[in-house]
């Protein structure tokens, strides 16, 4: 899932919802960490 961050950076600042999270430790194929994130954000939105 990666890409620039300045177009992330961008969404961000235009979306006024937007919760953008960078994760450093996460390059094409994922990481656990970006596994944790996603996986919280989707709790977020079931509820």
């Amino acid at each position: 899932m990666g890409a620039p961050l300045l177009t992330a950076w961008e969404l961000a600042r235009a979306w006024p919802d937007a919760d953008l999270r960078v994760i450093d430790d996460s390059g094409q194929t994922g990481s656990d960490a970006m596994r944790r994130r996603v996986r919280a954000a989707l709790a977020r939105f079931a509820r």
